[in-house]
């Protein structure tokens, strides 16, 4: 695995670098819509905390003539696979229910809601055999912000996981991120099939924003390094400028 991925990481160097050597093919500027997703899977405190997740969302992406690329992008954030799925034992019946306000039992599902926003600044890499496509790599920096969510089905309410009680349980966290992307950027001559695809990184370093933790019964104040790796896919809505039509000069009347 480790011998693969080297020599993918050598064959794509290899190809920045030739792509740098060439000289960048002049086009005109052009304002692109995007819509993007895919799975990503959390590591370092993240993967502590959830599981594979799904990060869709739109971005609105901007071509200079010279290849050069700048963007901003939202993503949602979302699963149902949580981890800490311990936080409610001290107000949960044995048999893991809550009683609610109108007395019924009420089981909690656990849930991660999220979202991202990116600024991106990148190259493309323009391939010799198709104008406007080839290899996109993209530098971000934003902010990411995740924390976990407790649905209820049936209608009810339950007090000690409602308003003001929730923020001592939902673990909202955010801070500063920064990611990465590399993957293959196509727009076809017909402007009809238009796609991204690749891999997009993320690091972000964030902090509990609760004033107190009640299942952990202290104030969590640590710094968490949270990162994800995602596989996104977009679909792009290019804006292209109508071609200027130019007519004849009309012969003059005598």
């Amino acid at each position: 695995m480790k011998k693969t991925l080297t020599l993918l990481l050598t064959g794509l160097v290899f190809y920045m670098q030739s792509g740098m050597a060439q000289q960048t093919q002049e086009h005109p500027n052009l304002w692109m819509f995007a819509v993007e997703g895919g799975p990503a899977v959390p590591a370092g405190d993240l993967a502590d905390r959830f599981g594979t997740l799904g990060k869709v969302g739109p971005s609105l992406l901007y071509r200079f003539h010279n290849n050069l690329y700048m963007g901003l992008a939202a993503d949602f954030l979302f699963n149902s696979n949580v981890k800490e799925n311990s936080l409610l034992k001290d107000i949960m019946t044995p048999d893991g229910r809550i009683i609610g306000a109108d007395g019924f039992l009420y089981l909690p599902e656990l849930q991660m809601r999220g979202w991202q926003m990116t600024f991106w600044v990148g190259k493309l890499f323009e391939s010799r055999s198709k104008s406007g496509s080839g290899i996109l790599t993209m530098l971000g920096a934003g902010f990411l912000q995740h924390r976990i969510n407790y649905y209820l089905s049936e209608s009810g309410t339950v007090p000690q996981i409602s308003g003001e009680y929730l923020k001592g349980y939902d673990r909202l966290s955010n801070g500063f991120s920064l990611s990465e992307y590399v993957g293959y950027h196509y727009l076809s001559s017909n402007h009809l099939v238009n796609f991204n695809i690749g891999l997009d990184m993320s690091q972000a370093l964030t902090r509990n924003r609760r004033g107190y933790d009640y299942a952990g019964n202290n104030r969590d104040e640590g710094l968490r390094i949270d990162l994800l790796f995602a596989l996104k896919a977009s679909w792009i809505l290019p804006f292209y400028k109508r071609p200027e039509v130019k007519f004849p000069n009309e012969p003059s009347l005598r």
